[in-house]
């Protein structure tokens, strides 16, 4: 059977049975949450009756707070305080029971007469000391430390410009020059060897053939009548071939003599082939040379400027207790630092 309420909230919307759920989850919150509070006021006071004694909160008069002393000070119309800690335990008391006279408020709603507070006993204050000195350290360590990070950024663009000019004065460009000058060159020996056995070998022929057929012409008065025929035909063929010879080789390397020289056509053809090609690799390896020992300088420039780094950055490292440790550090990574930027000038731009 179905009571009047149930009847009731059936026939209320979803929206105002929501509503009231709602109500009723607040109200079982509220519940706890009082007593949780109950259960905190009762362990404050159980832990102050413990450790101070039992101080129930009580509210004055005027006329009773002119009469009531605590101890033997009096502060308006009320003495506080006491002697040998007297006063103490009966601020402490009074403290307590405010404490505990505002949280019955707040579980109860309810309010309370509270006590005024009671003044604190002045503590006495105590001036540290300025420090100058250390301020004074403290702003000359951190000169030094800007000091040395501008320098350590000067050193970083000196490495870098150090290594720039190595990769630079490379000689691995100048090696390869002259190693094609050396293959040009044997080439060019070569091609013109050839052509020059060519032409002698043309040469000796024609060569051949004329004294053949002086000889010839010379013998020819005095041969037997038998064998004029054949050696007119000798003559006939020897005259020919010494006509077409100067064809197949350059008549302007035949001396006045007749010899042929061999030097001046291999010269000829070795000038004309040097206006195309690159021949002569001496210049090329002596630069390589060159640059091998520059490269390798400015090597042992960065490694240099790498130990000024690495001193200035342990400077940095050392306590300023120990100045001349890191002043000792720093005056040799900018001796360091300053071979480096003069050798870096006399291999650059000397």
């Amino acid at each position: 059977m179905e009571t009047h309420e149930d009847a009731k909230q059936n026939q209320l919307t979803p929206f105002e049975q929501a509503i009231i759920r709602i109500d009723q989850r607040s109200d079982e919150r509220l519940a706890r949450v009082d007593e949780r509070l109950e259960r905190i006021v009762t362990l404050l006071a159980t832990s102050i009756e413990r450790n101070v004694g039992p101080q129930p909160p009580r509210s004055f008069s005027k006329e009773e707070s002119g009469k009531k002393k605590v101890g033997g000070e009096k502060v308006g119309d009320e003495k506080i305080g006491g002697d040998e800690g007297g006063g103490d335990e009966s601020v402490i008391s009074k403290q307590s029971a405010q404490a505990v006279t505002l949280l019955n408020q707040t579980v109860t709603g309810v309010p309370q007469p509270v006590a005024q507070p009671l003044p604190l006993a002045p503590q006495p204050v105590v001036e540290s000391p300025k420090p100058a000195v250390a301020v004074a350290k403290k702003t000359n360590r951190d000169n030094f430390i800007t000091v040395v990070g501008v320098v350590c950024v000067l050193l970083g663009l000196l490495s870098s410009i150090i290594a720039y000019n190595i990769s630079k004065t490379s000689p691995a460009s100048s090696d390869r020059k002259g190693m094609n000058a050396v293959l040009s060159s044997e080439i060019t020996r070569l091609v013109n060897l050839e052509i020059l056995y060519k032409n002698y070998r043309v040469y000796t022929d024609y060569m051949l053939n004329n004294t053949l057929r002086q000889q010839l012409q010379t013998y020819l008065p005095k041969a037997p009548e038998a064998e004029r025929p054949e050696l007119v035909k000798q003559v006939a063929q020897a005259a020919e071939v010494v006509a077409i010879g100067p064809m197949f080789f350059p008549l302007r390397y035949l001396n006045r003599d007749g010899t042929y020289s061999k030097e001046r056509q291999l010269g000829e053809t070795w000038a004309q082939a040097a206006q195309k090609l690159d021949l002569n690799p001496e210049p090329h390896f002596k630069k390589a040379d060159k640059l091998r020992v520059s490269s390798l300088n400015l090597s042992w420039l960065l490694l240099t400027a790498i130990v000024a780094l690495s001193l200035f950055n342990i400077a940095t490292l050392i306590h300023k207790e120990r100045p001349v440790i890191r002043y000792v550090l720093a005056v040799t990574g900018l001796i360091c630092g300053l071979i480096s930027l003069v050798g870096l000038i006399q291999e650059v731009w000397v």
